[in-house]
């Protein structure tokens, strides 16, 4: 988000990453003392594969991309549409080729 948002949006993401390092490093020790180590790897796994799906599912593909085209990507309802031209423009250019 850093090539595309504003100083706003790279203090939220800071903020929200400082949080989840303070969050777990809470939260592993009792889970370690109470659960175990295995258990408690677990669930950190599982965190991981269910975040690693919301990726996958979720997530718009960027690459190739300049910056205006990022904008136009994640903060506007425009996107539909002048994304979809930029494609077939792109796509015949590459076939031209």
């Amino acid at each position: 988000m850093a090539q595309i948002g504003n100083e706003s949006v790279n203090s939220l993401a800071t903020f929200v990453t400082w949080f989840t390092v303070f969050v777990i490093s809470l939260i592993t020790p009792p889970l370690l003392e109470n659960l175990g180590v295995a258990i408690t790897f677990l669930i950190y796994g599982c965190c991981a594969f269910v975040g690693f799906i919301y990726f996958l599912t979720f997530m718009k593909p960027t690459e190739g991309l300049n910056k205006q085209e990022l904008k136009i990507l994640f903060f506007s309802e425009e996107y539909k549409k002048s994304f979809v031209i930029l494609n077939a423009t792109r796509n015949t250019e590459i076939e031209r080729e």
